[in-house]
């Protein structure tokens, strides 16, 4: 594979990231908040779910920034990173993914760049933060680079390979209209059952226009976990983990936490509860969130500095 071609610019300890994939053709344009300076702390590395952007998680890098800052330095000069998944917002137009395998390798590939240092060889400890989907690409990245992948944050990532997974409620709806109107109209009827009607009928007609051109990959990302079982084997992590879940978040994904700290037990995983929120706490209690994030991000500088 050809090397990506890339560039690294760190200042005021803020990382951005012009990166492109050469394997996928994809453009990963990413913008860190200003956290501390940059220095031997690790890269937290924010990853969405369906449907989101990078920029969601705007608020809980700020949050992250006050906690950790306020954590006597502990943190050892963390940089926070984001970026959108292949089909969606800046990457929309990007080469489809075409499995949960491909955003695997999409997220392995943007980690080996961003945690590289070319002038120590060492590369620079990551902690991956998931949300819902973005939580199993944590666990499978966290498989697949032990060596680099340091800790991870998951929160309430889906298990639709479980037989107690909802089909119709958790996703399963949304292929069915797809199958039969198309990924546009997938896309919308996601989002109206997230936004509700009224939300979505007062967007800019350019604004649904963009969320309904998301719909292939949307539909990629619900139907690619539900083919072939589990796409990752989390038995095989070993590093720090913390997981959490909103407590106002619909039954399945409240056990989806749970079980995902029985699947990774030999991580000796933290379980957090986050009191009055939602699947969207990242966005409605960042503070909390944060808080679960500074957990890992101890346990991996305490590990550092054994």
């Amino acid at each position: 594979m050809v090397p990506p071609a890339s560039a690294l610019v760190g200042y005021a300890g803020a990382l951005h990231v012009d990166f492109r994939s050469a394997a996928a053709d994809v453009d990963f344009r990413s913008a860190a908040a200003d956290v501390g300076p940059s220095g031997d702390g690790p890269l937290i590395l924010f990853v969405h779910g369906a449907m989101d952007r990078g920029t969601s998680f705007a608020r809980l890098r700020l949050s992250i920034g006050s906690s950790i800052g306020s954590s006597g330095g502990s943190s050892g000069g963390s940089s926070t990173l984001t970026y959108d998944r292949r089909g969606y917002a800046n990457s929309v137009r990007a080469r489809p993914a075409r499995s949960f395998s491909d955003h695997t390798a999409d997220l392995i590939e943007l980690v080996d760049v961003a945690t590289a240092d070319s002038v120590t060889g060492r590369d620079r400890a990551c902690i991956i933060v998931g949300h819902s989907y973005g939580g199993d690409l944590a666990i499978a990245a966290a498989e697949q680079r032990p060596e680099t992948v340091a800790g991870i944050v998951v929160f309430e990532a889906p298990m639709p390979w479980t037989p107690w997974w909802p089909d119709r409620r958790a996703g399963g709806g949304t292929l069915a209209i797809g199958h039969d109107a198309g990924p546009a109209a997938a896309a919308e009827a996601f989002m109206r059952r997230i936004v509700g009607d009224r939300v979505w009928e007062r967007l800019g007609e350019a604004t649904r226009d963009a969320r309904r051109a998301e719909g292939a990959a949307l539909l990629i990302d619900l139907g690619g976990l539900r083919e072939g079982g589990r796409p990752f084997d989390p038995g095989r992590v070993r590093c720090p983990v913390a997981v959490a879940y909103g407590s106002e978040s619909a039954s399945h994904q409240r056990r989806s936490a749970y079980e995902a700290v029985v699947s990774l037990a030999q991580c000796r995983p933290t379980l957090h509860a986050i009191r009055g929120a939602g699947h969207g706490a990242h966005l409605s209690h960042a503070g909390e969130l944060a808080e679960v994030v500074r957990v890992v991000v101890q346990r991996v500088m305490t590990a550092k500095n054994a």
